[in-house]
């Protein structure tokens, strides 16, 4: 069977978070490589935690959907339905919800509530928080970034 030319697949892919958006992206790109002829423009949309955000980060895909000619798709990891719903709302575009697909079942499951906190768990961040999020930033400014443990000043739990 012949593939079509990979032209004919070219869209955006955002992954938009309320934290740094690593999450999304990962996973994200985890599930596009099984897409082996796609061509696609990854676009990170990081700190998305407020309605308002969210719905400039909707302009911005609503946009590429039109230079693009095909609707874009979307990895999400927001956690507040407030803002998830302004994003969806807004956009018009193919939705992946990380954590509708992850957590609400596990809620099932586990016939307990989740807390819906963005990026904490009992003890802090996830141990590999940091260290991600220095990647990200190393590569964004070109220079080395350190977290420091209890460093005055620190916006994070």
């Amino acid at each position: 069977m012949t593939q079509p030319s990979a032209a004919a697949h070219d869209r955006t892919v955002f992954f938009v978070s309320d934290g740094t958006g690593i999450t999304a992206e990962t996973l994200g790109h985890s599930v596009l490589t099984q897409f082996e002829h796609l061509r696609y423009r990854p676009q990170r949309l990081p700190f998305i935690d407020s309605a308002d955000k969210a719905r400039e980060a909707a302009v911005r895909i609503n946009d590429a959907g039109t230079k693009d000619g095909k609707r874009p798709i979307v990895f999400s990891t927001l956690v507040d339905p407030v803002i998830s719903s302004a994003l969806r709302e807004g956009a018009e575009a193919f939705f992946i919800e990380m954590f509708e697909t992850f957590v609400e079942p596990l809620e099932r499951e586990l016939g307990l509530h989740s807390t819906h906190t963005i990026g904490t768990r009992k003890g802090g961040r996830s141990p590999s928080f940091y260290g991600l999020a220095a990647q990200v930033l190393e590569s964004e400014l070109g220079g080395t970034v350190c977290f420091l443990e209890g460093a005055s000043g620190s916006t994070h739990n």
